[in-house]
């Protein structure tokens, strides 16, 4: 029903938007990079509403994987300023991937475990895929003022840690 798409997308939304907050904190996403990141949930959740029988024994191999990224990125915004770790296109680019990888891994975990005709399987993703690109452009939004964020590698890296550990328990 749609009472559950929504209910279960606005779910998996809020980890995206923890997440967002917490890059953010380390280096601003812009529009552009917001709907990148966003893009892969809708892939992530296609494959998986579309192949869901296959994947679903891969469930606690896809949540590692999800878990694994976010502490990556965490030890990676924890231990590099902003000018060793942004300077250029391409490995901001990487890291907004990576940001986006991880954050649709719960997304496609949510779907794996989804029965769907076939039909309704686009629709699906791409709702999923618009929660995770609105939680994430609200939290850039959150992190507007450069001056307030500056310095707060620490707390970006920490942040993405947690969330990376609390995703393996």
């Amino acid at each position: 029903s749609m009472l559950f798409l929504l209910m279960t997308a606005l779910a998996v939304s809020v980890d995206a938007f923890v997440a967002g907050l917490a890059y953010n904190l380390k280096r601003k996403m812009n529009f552009m990079e917001v709907i990148y990141a966003g893009s892969f949930t809708f892939i992530a959740c296609l494959l998986a509403l579309l192949l869901g029988k296959v994947l679903f024994p891969l469930l606690p191999f896809v949540n590692l994987i999800g878990a694994l990224v976010f502490i990556c990125l965490g030890i990676r915004n924890f231990y590099y300023r902003d000018d060793e770790i942004f300077n250029s296109v391409k490995k901001a680019d990487s890291s907004v991937a990576l940001l986006g990888i991880a954050v649709a891994t719960d997304a496609a975990i949510a779907c794996l475990t989804i029965t769907l005709k076939y039909s309704q399987v686009p629709f699906y993703a791409l709702v999923m895929c618009v929660g995770h690109t609105l939680f994430l452009g609200l939290s850039r939004l959150c992190v507007q003022i450069k001056s307030v964020s500056y310095g707060f590698s620490i707390v970006s890296g920490v942040s993405l840690i947690v969330i990376g550990i609390l995703r393996l328990l």
